[in-house]
């Protein structure tokens, strides 16, 4: 344990020196990481590997944060500090003097250990990956325009094919299952979020996008998938003005060599945690937090551009719906990654606050069906097709009730067959009930 430790933890608990940076208000409580850590001449351990890449990681974002005082901070407009340029000139050296003994460290010490693993080579392109964050941003840290980022290109394509390997690589060791999960360290998903967020080839940013929503932990250090997610998406179709589709393809034609102009690019954003709306989208009424873009207008103008994320995985439709979440406090569908559950429809009218429900037990069950179709769209699926497990419950089941729902089935879902239970009971919710549905699907 005290090697793990060493090796592993204490470098992290290094990185969170920089942190404040981010996600501190105070001023007071960032501080500067002092002299530069020299890397070693010959690295010969995984201790001094993962803690000159911290210390690295660290002072890279310490001094991008430093440029964005200039960049649209309270030092726009001012020249940046000389001292500043001294310290980029001095973390580029080191950096790639770091890239040069890494790969020594590779080939050398490894193969010495016969080292070698799956979960060695994921931790080397993990490696790779951090080593390659760091010449980018501190070649471009204090740069005042957008379009530096362009001439990396080529690079953020590199480190995509090999976010994707490692991806795949840790998913393979660590079968994915729904929930809460946590990675403490830096691994794909915040640097794939940076390829969303700087790279502007669009299929680039796609295939970066994608990553993050297919193989993201729920949350990797201080970075959430579903948030980054959600974030990158808007940022992307703000700044190819584009629409994407269910699967993050664009809607319609684009122009896929053409790179956003410098005032449709997002240079940095704020995003108020603490605060929670509701809105109409589609029809369907969400509940989500405002985002501001901080952007540039012709005249170099910085200002603030209000967004809207989706940050809450619960959902409700109009009227029944929001009757229902105002007087019992639940929501009609909740997503949990792929996969979309939906509360218990019965046959009411979705367009009436309220619980009305027809005389007929034929129209009741359809209308069932129909909710729960409803519910389904509005928490951005597909409707039945995409249903897998199927619970109803019958206050009067017979044969002719079982008949009726095999009906449905075939009309909603006549491409594959669901997984079902049906179970009587006593009564349901509203004494008026005679069947409620309770559905999950599989929405990627």
């Amino acid at each position: 344990m005290a090697v793990w430790t060493r090796d592993y933890l204490a470098p992290i608990f290094h990185r969170l020196t920089a942190l404040p940076e981010f996600f501190g208000d105070d001023p007071a409580a960032r501080q500067d990481l002092g002299p530069l850590t020299p890397v070693p001449e010959c690295l010969g351990s995984i201790y001094e590997v993962n803690r000159a890449i911290e210390d690295l990681v660290a002072r890279t974002m310490q001094l991008t944060c430093r440029g964005d005082k200039y960049r649209h901070g309270q030092l726009l407009g001012q020249a940046i500090s000389p001292e500043l340029f001294i310290t980029q000139a001095s973390l580029t050296q080191v950096v790639e003097q770091f890239r040069l003994d890494l790969a020594r460290f590779r080939r050398q010490f490894l193969e010495r250990q016969n080292a070698y693993s799956a979960e060695s080579e994921a931790w080397y392109a993990c490696c790779e990956l951090r080593t390659e964050f760091c010449r980018i941003w501190a070649a471009v840290s204090l740069k005042l325009d957008e379009t530096s980022w362009d001439q990396y290109i080529g690079r953020f394509r590199s480190m995509v094919s090999l976010a994707k390997h490692l991806a795949q690589a840790m998913n393979q060791r660590h079968e994915r299952v729904p929930g809460p999960e946590l990675r403490f360290e830096i691994g794909y998903l915040a640097i794939a979020h940076i390829v969303v967020m700087r790279c502007r080839d669009l299929s680039t940013r796609l295939e970066a996008l994608r990553l993050v929503k297919t193989y993201g932990a729920a949350r990797e250090s201080f970075w959430e998938s579903d948030k980054m997610y959600q974030f990158g998406r808007r940022v992307i179709e703000v700044e190819h003005d584009l629409k994407l589709d269910e699967a993050d393809q664009p809607l319609g034609s684009v122009s896929w060599a053409s790179l956003p102009p410098e005032e449709r690019r997002v240079i940095d954003s704020y995003f108020d945690k603490d605060r929670i709306i509701h809105a109409q989208v589609a029809g369907a009424s969400v509940t989500g937090r405002p985002l501001s873009l901080i952007m540039r207008d012709d005249n170099r103008t910085v200002y603030l551009r209000d967004e809207f994320i989706f940050l809450d995985a619960y959902f409700i439709y109009p009227d029944h719906g929001e009757w229902a979440r105002d007087t019992f406090s639940y929501s009609q569908a909740v997503r949990v990654g792929d996969r979309i559950e939906c509360s218990g429809q019965g046959g009411w009218d979705p367009k009436l606050r309220g619980v009305t429900i027809p005389d007929d037990i034929d129209d009741e069950i359809s209308q069932a069906f129909e909710n729960v179709d409803l519910a389904l769209r509005s928490a951005g699926g597909t409707g039945w097709s995409q249903v897998f497990r199927v619970n109803s419950y019958h206050a009067n089941l017979t044969p002719e009730i079982l008949s009726k729902m095999g009906e449905q089935f075939r009309k909603w879902m006549p491409e594959h067959k669901p997984i079902w239970v049906a179970l009587p009971v006593e009564r349901l919710g509203v004494p008026e009930m005679r069947i409620e549905i309770q559905v999950v699907a599989y929405s990627p």
